[in-house]
C-alpha cells in the first residue's frame, strides 16, 4: 500500500486489505481507535475478518481477509513475523459475521480456512489476488471470482438493487 496522497477527491470507494509488507500494527491500531479510513472518506482499510458496510446511497457489506497463510501462525504458534499472517481466529470471525456482498481475500482460495469462509459468508462476488503457480478461479462455490494480477486494477460497478456487478475496465497502468 502506498500512502502519501490526498484521495479525498476520489468519487469511488477504494478498498484495501493487509498485505505481508504493510505496517499491520499501525493499521490495527487505527481500527482499534475506530478509524478505518486511510487517506480520505472513500479509501477504506478492511480489518481482518470484520464485515464493513460502505457507501450511503447503495451500501454494500464487505468482508476482508488480508495477509498470507502460515501453518505455525494459523495453528496458534506466534513468532516475530506472525503479524504478516492471518490467524484461525480471524477466519472464524469472518465466518461468524454472517452474509456479505463482497469478499476480498489476499491469499489464494485453496489456503486453509478460505473455502470455509466463502461457504459461511455466502458472498455475491469475491476479489482475490492471482497468485503465480496457483489455480485460477472464475467461480468458486457458485460465486463469481475476479482475480487481480500484479499491478492490476479493476473498476467494478455494483448495483445492490439488482445484486449484480459489471467490470468496467482492466488496467495495468498504475502510477506509483
Amino acid at each position: 500500500m502506498y500512502v502519501g496522497a490526498d484521495a479525498s477527491y476520489a468519487a469511488f470507494q477504494t478498498l484495501l486489505i493487509s498485505g505481508v509488507h504493510d505496517d499491520n500494527e499501525w493499521l490495527k491500531a487505527r481500527h482499534d481507535r475506530g478509524n478505518s479510513m486511510i487517506l480520505g472518506e472513500h479509501v477504506h482499510w478492511l480489518a481482518q475478518g470484520f464485515k464493513t458496510t460502505i457507501g450511503e446511497w447503495q451500501p454494500i457489506r464487505v468482508t476482508g481477509l488480508g495477509k498470507a497463510y502460515s501453518e505455525s501462525t494459523y495453528s496458534g504458534q506466534f513468532g516475530q513475523r506472525s503479524s504478516r499472517h492471518y490467524t484461525r481466529a480471524e477466519v472464524e470471525r469472518a465466518c461468524s459475521s454472517g452474509p456479505t456482498d463482497l469478499l476480498v481475500v489476499y491469499e489464494h482460495l485453496d489456503a486453509p480456512g478460505i473455502k470455509n469462509m466463502i461457504y459461511a459468508t455466502r458472498p455475491k462476488l469475491i476479489l482475490n489476488i492471482a497468485h503465480p503457480n496457483r489455480k485460477k478461479y472464475t467461480e468458486i462455490q457458485h460465486t463469481p471470482v475476479i482475480q487481480l494480477g500484479r499491478r492490476e486494477t479493476r473498476l467494478v460497478e455494483w448495483d445492490e438493487r439488482l445484486f449484480s456487478f459489471n467490470v468496467l475496465n482492466k488496467s495495468t497502468d498504475i502510477i506509483v
